[in-house]
């Protein structure tokens, strides 16, 4: 654990690092907006003077397009504005198209989205959509304008998307519609989960997780924090939209909930299960230090216990696994719901102690503890 000397130290340069990297933050938007034309032009000349096929030339725009974002993520990691490396994401998407959805902490997370997938086409919101510059691009990509307050415009939606993903593109969609409020939730709309269903492919739900955070709406460009800022992308579950009899509302409900289990236990870090459950899932197991449990469709619920297990996470919290119980002073047991993983505050920041509500992250706590021997017990006298 860092010393309280070091501590003070890295607290008191904390204003320089903030105040480096709002400079290279603005040094790179300076670029972005000289460059920024000399890659439009190429992009609209090819957008109007193609005469093959559509989803040919949607391909070819992804393509340039990850590569364009990946240069970006590639430049912000050097600059250390914030980090996203693409490379170290392995989402195991299912053979096929498929529907894709995710949390939405930083304004990155599209962006971050089309450098994995590649080909991959997403909803933007109208008031993106047309504008005069940016629609030919999106339309010749095969991105499609989302819906409107007109209720008609929710069909034109679903009949684009099921058409993008008969035709083999992956479809991303963030369902809260907005960028998510720190350490929280919005409420998930319902329309991804419809077109899983029409379009009878798998829903792959995956977590984003920002730490700390940066580029959300309460830490905007210019107010970056001291640490290094970094974008985690992880594969969370895969659902068949036939688990749930093909009910949209059953299969958002699922989803969401499990989303929402995810961030009250401190949006743990994440590592991929190939083996599907009961509820039609294939599981994720959480990771700390070591082996974890992996999570069924249903929220809190875990299997492979064997027994208690303490995991000490690096600038996290405690994470409990297994059969425990969790008393206040007094003797009196806290009500946990059936919860078998449950995490529990060592920042000393969580307004919901002894539980980690995400404050170590907001506050950019760092504490790494490695195992090590304890000395031998002193007999007792």
């Amino acid at each position: 654990m860092s010393s309280l000397p070091d501590r003070t130290a890295r607290s008191a340069l904390d204003p320089l690092w903030r105040g480096l990297r709002a400079v290279r933050a603005a040094i790179t938007v300076g670029f972005y907006m000289v460059i920024a034309p000399s890659g439009y032009v190429p992009f609209a000349l090819f957008c109007l003077l193609w005469r093959g096929e559509q989803r040919q030339r949607a391909r070819i725009l992804h393509r340039v397009s990850a590569r364009g974002v990946r240069i970006m993520h590639w430049w912000l990691r050097t600059m250390r504005i914030i980090h996203f490396d693409w490379r170290k994401v392995d989402l195991g998407l299912p053979a096929g198209p498929c529907v894709v959805v995710a949390n939405h902490p930083t304004q990155l997370d599209p962006t971050a989205m089309m450098a994995v997938l590649v080909d991959g086409c997403t909803i933007v919101k109208p008031s993106v959509y047309r504008r005069l510059l940016v629609r030919p691009l999106l339309e010749g990509a095969m991105h499609f304008e989302g819906p409107s307050l007109d209720p008609m415009s929710i069909d034109h939606v679903l009949h684009s998307a099921v058409d993008r993903l008969r035709s083999g593109m992956h479809l991303f969609v963030f369902p809260e519609g907005t960028r998510s409020p720190e350490g929280k939730l919005h409420e998930f709309g319902r329309i991804a989960f419809e077109i899983a269903c029409r379009a009878n492919v798998p829903i792959v739900s995956v977590a984003l997780r920002c730490e700390p955070c940066y580029l959300s709406r309460e830490t905007p460009l210019f107010r970056p924090p001291a640490r290094l800022p970094r974008l985690f992308m992880e594969r969370l579950a895969i659902d068949d939209p036939a688990s749930c009899g093909g009910d949209s509302r059953v299969l958002r409900e699922r989803i969401e909930s499990r989303y929402r289990q995810w961030v009250a236990d401190g949006m743990p870090a994440i590592v991929a299960s190939s083996a599907p459950n009961a509820a039609g899932s294939m599981s994720p197991t959480l990771r700390g230090t070591g082996e974890h449990l992996a999570w069924t469709g249903e929220p809190g619920a875990c299997y492979g216990v064997g027994m208690s297990k303490i995991t000490v996470n690096n600038h996290g919290p405690y994470r409990i696994e297994g059969t425990f119980s969790i008393t206040d002073a007094a003797g009196k047991e806290f009500g946990l719901a059936g919860r078998t993983v449950i995490s529990l505050c060592r920042c000393g920041h969580s307004a919901n102690k002894p539980f980690c509500d995400g404050s170590h992250a907001r506050q950019g706590w760092q504490s790494s503890c490695e195992a090590r021997e304890l000395p031998p017990q002193k007999p007792k006298v």
